[in-house]
């Protein structure tokens, strides 16, 4: 099995402790396959891509999707996961949100497309809760705001076209959302702290492990 992360910031691990989600999944999987000696099982892990950057949105994934996917993808076993969208819902104060609901649907669509030219398995994850109240603006960037209402749109959105098509949706929002009624897994409204990155990556390898197996 092997695995190609395209994302942002989140994607990335920006902020957490030991590289991200996407560190963490591997970290895991490795684990898995030590103690049950699967060794060198080429149906097990290969390799795993973070190609998270930060500030990726739609739009600039797909400019970038071939030329990432050329240098990697050497069968159709491999497994692409896309975690976007979240920088699609920006607000640039004194101009507009970077895209409209239509224009995400679409770019969703064309990674959906372009990911199936090189593999048949394509999974989507959704967007994670944030803190309204510390992102309007944000700490980072006083000049950009993130709603939960477009969001939530964007999320609708995508588990729309899921269902209407073989890609499969990973849901982290639900479960992100119920663990934040306990405890704090944003370290600045946004972005995931070490607990979030964890339980994001609980989350995928559950999923993976159901759809794989």
């Amino acid at each position: 099995m092997n695995l190609l992360f395209f994302g942002d910031s989140i994607t990335m691990g920006s902020w957490d402790s030991q590289g991200g989600y996407v560190s963490r999944i591997y970290q895991k999987l490795i684990k898995q396959i030590n103690e049950r000696g699967e060794y060198g099982d080429p149906s097990k892990l290969s390799d795993v891509y973070n190609l998270g950057v930060d500030g990726a949105d739609t739009k600039y994934t797909i400019d970038r999707f071939d030329k990432e996917c050329q240098h990697r993808v050497r069968n159709r076993d491999y497994v692409i996961v896309f975690a976007l969208g979240i920088n699609d819902t920006i607000y640039v104060h004194g101009s507009e949100f970077v895209s409209t609901p239509e224009e995400y649907g679409r770019n969703i669509k064309k990674l959906y497309d372009m990911a199936k030219q090189y593999v048949d398995r394509v999974l989507f994850m959704n967007i994670t809760p944030f803190d309204d109240d510390v992102v309007q603006p944000t700490i980072f960037d006083p000049g950009v705001s993130y709603y939960s209402e477009r969001a939530d749109l964007f999320n609708n959105i995508l588990q729309n076209f899921c269902d209407s098509c073989d890609a499969t949706l990973i849901d982290v929002h639900t479960p992100f959302a119920a663990a934040r009624a306990g405890q704090n897994l944003l370290c600045d409204g946004l972005h995931p702290n070490d607990a979030g990155h964890e339980l994001i990556a609980d989350v995928v390898i559950e999923k993976l492990e159901e759809i794989l197996q």
